[in-house]
Order: C-alpha cells, then structure tokens, then sequence
C-alpha cells in the first residue's frame, strides 16, 4: 500500500510534467510552422486528439486558434 504522502509527490510529479510538455507545444505553436499533430507526436502526446483535449481545457482554445487559426 503506497502512503499518502508518496501518492501525492507522484501525483504532484505527473503536474508538473505535463504542465511543462504543455507549454513546450504552445510554444512550438507560436515559434514554429508544425502542424499540430507535429507538435503533439514532438512533446510526447499519443495523439493529437489527446493533445487538442489536453490543450484546449488548459489554455481555453485548440491548438489551432492559438495561431489565429479555426480549424
């Protein structure tokens, strides 16, 4: 049985990661011309459909609109 307190590093540690792969696309998407499911397959995500959902409750848009851009 694991404490509660190493489930909440574990848990804090996962935050963090994906908060930081989160910003390394946003980034990607302002700096670069990759298309998202580039962004996505470079920062880790399994597909971009993963990624739009992950993205868009994060920063309240797709990734697609961050550049100005409806899809």
């Amino acid at each position: 049985m694991i404490s509660l307190g190493r489930w909440f590093r574990q848990v804090q540690a996962q935050a963090v990661y994906a908060e930081v792969r989160l910003e390394w696309a946003r980034n990607l998407l302002l700096q670069t011309e990759m298309s998202a499911v580039e962004v996505a397959m470079a920062c880790g995500f399994g597909n971009s459909g993963h990624f739009t959902r992950v993205y868009r409750l994060a920063y309240g848009g797709t990734p697609m609109m961050q550049r100005g851009r409806l899809t």
